[in-house]
C-alpha cells in the first residue's frame, strides 16, 4: 500500500513544488558532501587508521628485534685483577670502550601472538564498520535536514502566494463594503484571514532559517543552488517489517561493528590465558670490550641461545587480567545483543511510522481534493449570486490549510522512507568514497 500510494501521489506533490531550477542541489550531493566533511566521519576514519596500525604493531612480533649499545669513557677499578697486577695501590685506571648487539626472535608462545593479531584485525573491522555506521547516521540526518529545508522553502513560497490571494479578496470585500454591498463583519472577518496569512509567512520564514541552521550543521554548508525533490527507489523496500528486520540484521553497520567487537574481545581473552604459559625465544648476541690489561683487558663474547621464559605473579595480577578480559568479552556479547534488539526495534518503529505516514498522506490528499472541489463550487455559485466573497475567501483558506497538511504528511512519509532505508543499511544514495585507510595483505 505504501509503495503504490506513494507513486500515485508523488506526481501531485511534485506539481506543488515551486522552488526547483535547472541547476539544483540534489539529495545525493548533499549527503556526499556531509559524509566527506562531517567531523564525526573524520574522527571515525582516524580511529580506523589507528586500529590498522595496531595490526601492523601486533604482527611485527612475528619478526626479530634487534638492539645495539655502545659506551666510552674513563674507568677506575679495584678488584682481584688490579690487585694482582699492581703492588702500590691495588687499583688501576683505564680508558674504556664497549659495544654490543643482540637479535631476539620469539620461537613459540602457544599461539598468543596469533590471537593478538586476530583481535587487532577484528578491532579494525569493528571500527571500519563503525565508520560505515556513522556515515549511515549522517546520511539519515542530512536527508532529514534536506527535506526540512525543502519543505520550509516550499511552504514559504506557498504562504507568500496565499497571502497575496487573501489580500486580493480583502480588497474586493472592502470595496464592496464601501459601495454598500457588504457589512462591516465581513470586512473584519476578511481582515482576520489576511492577518492569519501574514502570520503564516512569518512562521515559515522562521522555519526556513531554522532549517538552514540544521542543514548547515549537518552538511557543513548551505545549499549552493536550489533544492530538488528526491525520489527514493521504493522498489528496494522489503515487503513487510519482518523482512526489513531480517535485512537490517545483515546490512546494518552498527550490528556488524558490535559483532566484530565481540570477536576482538574473545580473541583478547584467549590471548590473555596464554600468558600463564612459558615462552621460548632465540637469542644471538655479541659483545666487545676494550680496556687496559690492568683492569681486565680486551673481551669478546658471542652467544647463540634458546631462552625459556616464564613469569607468575603471586599477587594475582595474571589471574585478575584474565578475569578482566573475560568480563570484557561478556560485556561485548551483551552489547551485541543490545544492539541487535535496538536495530529490531528501530526498524519496526520506523516501518510503522512509514506506513502510518502513508495512510495519513492519502487521507490528506482526499481532503485536499475535497477542499479544491469546494472552492470551485463556491466560485461557480458566487457567479450565480449564491455565495459571497467572504465564503469564497474562507474556502480558499480551507484549501490552503488542506494543502499545508498534505505537504507535511507527504514530507513525513518521504523522510520515513529514507529513514527505513538508512536504518536497514540500504544504500539510498550513491556510494561515496572518502579517504580510506590502506589495508595491506597482511592486515586482511
Amino acid at each position: 500500500m505504501v509503495k503504490n500510494k506513494f507513486l500515485l501521489t508523488s506526481v501531485a506533490i511534485i506539481s506543488l513544488v515551486t522552488i526547483q531550477s535547472v541547476s539544483a542541489e540534489t539529495l545525493n550531493e548533499a549527503v556526499i558532501f556531509a559524509s566527506n566533511n562531517h567531523p564525526t566521519i573524520r574522527a571515525s576514519l582516524a580511529a580506523e587508521n589507528a586500529a590498522h596500525q595496531s595490526i601492523v604493531e601486533e604482527k611485527s612480533a612475528y619478526y626479530p628485534t634487534a638492539s645495539a649499545n655502545a659506551s666510552f669513557g674513563r674507568l677506575y677499578a679495584d678488584n682481584t685483577t688490579t690487585r694482582g697486577l699492581t703492588v702500590t695501590r691495588g687499583a688501576g685506571y683505564s680508558w674504556f670502550g664497549e659495544g654490543g648487539g643482540q637479535l631476539n626472535q620469539r620461537v613459540y608462545d602457544w599461539s598468543a601472538r596469533k590471537l593478538a593479531v586476530k583481535s587487532a584485525v577484528a578491532q579494525y573491522e569493528s571500527l571500519k564498520a563503525t565508520k560505515t555506521g556513522d556515515k549511515q547516521a549522517i546520511a539519515i540526518e542530512a536527508t532529514t535536514a534536506y527535506l526540512q529545508l525543502l519543505r520550509a522553502k516550499q511552504m514559504l513560497n506557498e504562504a507568500l502566494l496565499y497571502k497575496g490571494e487573501m489580500g486580493e479578496y480583502f480588497d474586493r470585500i472592502n470595496t464592496s463594503f464601501n459601495n454598500g454591498g457588504s457589512d462591516e463583519s465581513e470586512v473584519s472577518r476578511a481582515q482576520d484571514l489576511v492577518s492569519l496569512a501574514s502570520n503564516l509567512v512569518v512562521q515559515f520564514e522562521g522555519d526556513v532559517m531554522i532549517a538552514e541552521a540544521d542543514y548547515r550543521e549537518i552538511v557543513g554548508r548551505l545549499p549552493t543552488t536550489e533544492l530538488t525533490m528526491p525520489q527514493p527507489d521504493i522498489a528496494l523496500l522489503p515487503n513487510d517489517s519482518a523482512a526489513a528486520v531480517k535485512l537490517a540484521l545483515s546490512l546494518n553497520a552498527q550490528i556488524n561493528a558490535a559483532a566484530y567487537q565481540k570477536q576482538a574481545s574473545d580473541f583478547a581473552y584467549q590471548e590473555e590465558k596464554k600468558n600463564l604459559l612459558p615462552t621460548l625465544d632465540a637469542e644471538l648476541s655479541v659483545l666487545k670490550r676494550d680496556q687496559d690489561d690492568i683492569v681486565g683487558g680486551e673481551t669478546e663474547d658471542a652467544r647463540a641461545l634458546l631462552r625459556a621464559n616464564w613469569e607468575y605473579s603471586f599477587g594475582g595480577a595474571q589471574k585478575a587480567a584474565q578475569r578482566r578480559m573475560a568480563m570484557q568479552a561478556e560485556e561485548s556479547a551483551y552489547n551485541y545483543e543490545s544492539v541487535q534488539r535496538s536495530i529490531e526495534r528501530d526498524v519496526e518503529v520506523s516501518w510503522v511510522t512509514m506506513k502510518m505516514a502513508g495512510l495519513q498522506k492519502n487521507n490528506q490528499y482526499d481532503r485536499l481534493n475535497a477542499a479544491q472541489k469546494t472552492l470551485d463550487t463556491y466560485a461557480e455559485q458566487y457567479e450565480g449570486g449564491q455565495q459571497t466573497l467572504l465564503e469564497n475567501m474562507s474556502a480558499k483558506a480551507a484549501l490552503f490549510n488542506a494543502r499545508q497538511d498534505y505537504l507535511n504528511a507527504y514530507y513525513q512519509e518521504l523522510n520515513s522512507i529514507y529513514t527505513v532505508m538508512g536504518i536497514i543499511g540500504m544504500p539510498f544514495y550513491e556510494n561515496n568514497i572518502i579517504a580510506q585507510s590502506k589495508v595491506d595483505d597482511q592486515a586482511k
